[in-house]
């Protein structure tokens, strides 16, 4: 028979006496069970959710669509009893829905009015056309919103239903607002249509351009009727940017003189616009002209940095460098020093140094 220290007994019965002390306590902290049926249902408050509805139709009313699904997922967390959940289900839906119309329609408004701007005219009609289909479907989805609420009188009461008829009345408003601007986009369009054609061109001889230094570009801008068009603003675009307007003379030409950006790429294109203002708005269409390749002429510079060391963290340093282009210092350019928090800009001086203060993270 296998012998057992004395300890070794009195310690496997130190372990049993905690285990069993330790389990009554433990059971006594568990919660009781309770009956289902003595559990009290959670409040409903119909008000809190008007609430959230004002919020949301409020946002939409500034076109802040993103923001008012956002608001409109809050009443998700509120409690609603069997009997109306699925009311407002639909009714969340719904109003969801109508947003997302109202929204398609002012996309198709802005739309419009940029192809008014641009003289498509096809273009900007058949956009209006599919938009006020959008919108009779919102004008419906807003018609049941309103039936939902009526569902709703015979469980919230009379009362809190209308409450929440005026919240969602200002949706009508802002339909409204859209009918008010698609006609009128017709009507202009209509009106468009008996404007008369621009054409401009532009032409620019020495297409190879050196970087930071200046190009000659001309052009003439006149009707399809061949009249000139002087003192009209014709704006200049260098890679969809643009840099440079300039007005045309008597002879509808213009000539200028611009200077080429620090724009390192083999081929760039450069193009101009006419848009019509003040009283030409009413007589010509916009015209874009044709677009030019250039070339840009750009050399690699060499550059040297050097700082005393030693560097710690936090601690300010200086950073010393030259800037030079076979041989010779750049004088006034700038200089973009990147670091893992920030870029730091500075400008090389007269012998084509610079010097500049950083900090290590």
């Amino acid at each position: 028979m296998r012998k057992i220290p004395a300890f070794g007994l009195l310690a496997g019965m130190t372990v049993l006496a905690v285990l069993v002390v330790s389990i009554p306590g433990y059971a006594a902290d568990l919660p009781r069970h309770k009956n289902p049926a003595q559990i009290k249902e959670e409040n409903f408050f119909p008000i809190q959710l008007i609430s959230i509805y004002a919020q949301v139709v409020n946002l939409q009313l500034k076109e802040r669509w993103d923001e008012a699904s956002s608001k409109l997922k809050k009443t998700f967390f509120s409690y609603v009893p069997e009997p109306i959940r699925y009311i407002l289900t639909r009714f969340n839906d719904l109003l969801q829905t109508t947003g997302n119309k109202l929204k398609k329609v002012k996309k198709g408004i802005d739309s419009a009015q940029i192809f008014l701007q641009q003289g498509e005219i096809e273009e900007a009609v058949k956009t209006l056309e599919n938009t006020w289909m959008t919108l009779l479907k919102a004008e419906r989805d807003i018609n049941n919103l309103n039936l939902s609420v009526d569902e709703l009188r015979g469980k919230i009461g009379a009362g809190i239903a209308e409450k929440l008829r005026e919240k969602i009345a200002p949706l009508n408003k802002l339909a409204k607002k859209y009918i008010d601007n698609i006609q009128n986009l017709y009507q202009q369009a209509r009106q468009e249509k008996r404007l008369e054609h621009t054409y401009l061109k532009i032409f620019v001889l020495e297409k190879k351009v050196v970087v930071g230094d200046s190009f000659e570009i001309s052009g003439k801008l006149e009707t399809e009727g061949k009249q000139v068009l002087e003192g009209r603003k014709v704006d200049i675009f260098l890679e969809n940017k643009k840099i440079f307007e300039v007005l045309t003379g008597k002879d509808g030409e213009f000539k200028t003189k611009i200077n080429f950006p620090f724009l390192y790429k083999k081929n760039v294109f450069i193009f101009a616009s006419f848009v019509p203002e003040g009283e030409d708005k009413g007589k010509f269409y916009p015209s874009v002209s044709n677009k030019v390749s250039l070339k840009p002429i750009f050399y690699i510079p060499e550059i040297k940095v050097n700082y005393k060391g030693p560097v710690y963290p936090v601690l300010p340093f200086k950073l010393r460098g030259k800037l030079t282009l076979k041989g010779k210092a750049l004088v006034n350019y700038p200089v973009k020093i990147k670091l893992p928090q920030n870029t730091v800009s500075t400008i090389t001086n007269n012998k084509g140094e610079f010097q500049t203060e950083l900090s290590p993270p």
